[in-house]
């Protein structure tokens, strides 16, 4: 297997001890390492200003002075102990190359990634999305993740969008990627999310709710008559695909229970209604 690691320039926790570990047990391809401007700093500020208002951005101010002044230097000892572990229990990661850049998303990034050729690429970063995919959708709203207090996302959950951007994506998925025009999302990486993952494998995880179903690049495919798969989150949220009726559901809920088997008994059957009452009007 080989990885691709992508960080930030300061972070040495995820440039030299996370590129240990990756080295340990996969090919270490390349690491591609963004040295952020102080202009986008400026730039960030300016946006979140806009979105929340002047006033609720002195929250973030606040924050920012509690942090500094209460909690940094304890997280910054837990990272030295994390490091110095990860320095102790692997070797160096070797001569993989460096690219440094200002951005993962210049067209230099783009060649060293694929350049590097990798199977799995980690990334550690704070802006890979808004000039490959919001810009290209048409966005209305910025999004953004919730942050660890490094300031690192959360991949596995908290990304935060409005609701008619989530059914944008949603719509790029179901048209082969393509969107306003652009192919926002490669072909192949569709037509290999709609086959979906190993139904065998998938089955012994006890998912009464999805039958035959399977799950492949972070989504759940129904393998049903109309070629369904669902991107799903907890309490509800949810991007619905239906290729055969060419339907797109986006949703946001509430629900008090978060996992998706409190819904589905009610959701998965409404869901397939819409799509059957589309295809015969």
């Amino acid at each position: 297997m080989r990885t691709l690691l992508i960080c930030h320039d300061d972070a040495d926790l995820d440039r030299d001890g996370l590129a240990r570990w990756l080295a340990s047990f996969s090919t270490l391809a390349g690491i591609l390492v963004v040295r952020e401007p102080r202009r986008r700093l400026r730039q960030r500020a300016a946006r979140e200003i806009r979105r929340v208002g002047g006033w609720r951005f002195l929250d973030v101010l606040a924050f920012r002075l509690y942090y500094a002044l209460f909690r940094s230097r304890s997280d910054r000892r837990m990272q030295h102990r994390q490091l110095e572990w990860l320095r102790a229990s692997f070797p160096e990661s070797g001569s993989a190359p460096q690219l440094i850049t200002d951005s993962p998303n210049t067209a230099d990034a783009e060649a060293f990634v694929r350049e590097c050729q990798p199977t799995l690429m980690l990334a550690r970063c704070k802006m890979l999305l808004r000039e490959r995919i919001f810009s290209k959708l048409g966005a209305e709203q910025d999004a953004y993740f919730l942050v660890d207090s490094t300031g690192v996302e959360f991949g596995g959950g908290g990304l935060h969008m409005a609701l008619r951007d989530l059914a944008r994506f949603g719509e790029a998925m179901r048209l082969d990627g393509r969107f306003n025009g652009q192919q926002i999302v490669p072909k192949a990486f569709v037509d290999d999310v709609r086959r979906g993952g190993d139904r065998q494998k998938f089955a012994p995880a006890g998912y009464k709710t999805l039958p035959g179903g399977s799950y492949h690049s972070m989504w759940w495919v129904l393998h049903n008559a109309h070629g369904a798969y669902s991107a799903r989150g907890i309490h509800g949220q949810a991007i619905y695909v239906d290729p055969a009726a060419e339907m797109v559901i986006a949703r946001f809920a509430s629900h008090p229970l978060g996992g998706n088997v409190n819904m589905d008994p009610t959701s998965l059957p409404a869901y397939d209604a819409v799509a059957n009452w589309l295809m015969m009007h």
